[in-house]
């Protein structure tokens, strides 16, 4: 009897491999890559799991060259290409700062994660900035859009029917590209969180000419009409840039219920008290908005 109750114990200590295989893959999907790919080692069960998971999380940090980064390279180039292709891939996920990575590994790795033209979420935070291959922008299945340190050049095909969700931090457009024609073709866009950064054209910061918007005079459908929440991170106040971007959102957003102020941190608190009541004073176009400022 005695023995019966062990093994009945042992039985249940693993039910968790008797669940069906798209609910264990849906569990790995919220680990790193790198440690979902680890539980292959559990038993047969668990080995093949790992090639259906419909999410990628990587992330690489070291600023010099050795040889961590070429097995990091190994790693990323051997789950995107050994994965079961037969399986969406929703989720990539990439951060990777490091000074010298080759920019041929970055597009060929995004090139196979947009391939079955089903990735629905994209995150890539790099070391330095780099041109973000433009036909990541015509994506039309991403719902969710990160870019951090990456420059945005040809804009010319932008196709973002479903993207609800825009992040862009320091994210530079260079030469005719601007923040406009990104919004004005992501016309379901309910949630922006925006770092001003410098708008690089021949060289110039044209950020210190007042004159110089970084969106298009017209406004988009998205403010218009969908945009739900705007968070403005790293707000120093020390542009007119900056304020007038903040009223245009304000100004226009008609269904705008929160807009969120994130002050630089060399800020001082009786600047900050400053730009605070100015903001404040902005009209807004949607009764029901709330400032917040942190």
């Amino acid at each position: 009897m005695e023995q019966v109750s062990k093994m009945s114990r042992m039985d249940d200590s693993d039910r968790i491999s008797s669940l069906p295989d798209e609910i264990l893959c849906h569990i790995l999907s919220f680990l790193p890559t790198k440690v979902s790919v680890s539980t292959s080692l559990l038993s047969k069960r668990w080995n093949p799991l790992w090639l259906s998971v419909p999410t990628f999380h990587f992330e690489f940090s070291n600023y010099w060259y050795d040889q961590r980064h070429l097995y990091f390279a190994q790693s990323v180039d051997t789950f995107l290409r050994c994965r079961d292709l037969e399986q969406p891939f929703r989720t990539f996920c990439l951060r990777y700062r490091f000074l010298f990575y080759d920019s041929s590994n970055l597009i060929t790795w995004l090139k196979l994660a947009a391939s079955q033209g089903r990735l629905e979420h994209l995150h890539l935070r790099l070391c330095v900035s780099k041109e973000l291959p433009s036909f990541l922008l015509s994506c039309k299945s991403l719902v969710v859009l990160k870019l951090e340190l990456l420059t945005l050049k040809d804009l010319s095909s932008v196709d973002l029917p479903n993207l609800k969700v825009l992040h862009l931090i320091t994210v530079d457009f260079c030469k005719d590209a601007h923040l406009g024609q990104l919004l004005s073709m992501s016309p379901n866009l309910e949630h922006l969180e925006i770092r001003i950064a410098h708008v690089i054209s021949g060289g110039v910061d044209k950020y210190k000419n007042k004159e110089f918007m970084p969106y298009s005079e017209s406004v988009p459908v998205c403010i218009s009409s969908h945009l739900r929440t705007c968070w403005l991170k790293s707000y120093r106040g020390d542009n007119e840039v900056e304020f007038q971007f903040a009223r245009y959102i304000l100004q226009n957003a008609r269904h705008l219920q929160r807009m969120k102020f994130c002050f630089f941190y060399l800020v001082c608190e009786r600047k900050r008290l400053r730009l605070i009541k100015e903001l404040s004073l902005i009209s807004k176009c949607s009764e029901s908005c709330t400032l917040s400022f942190a």
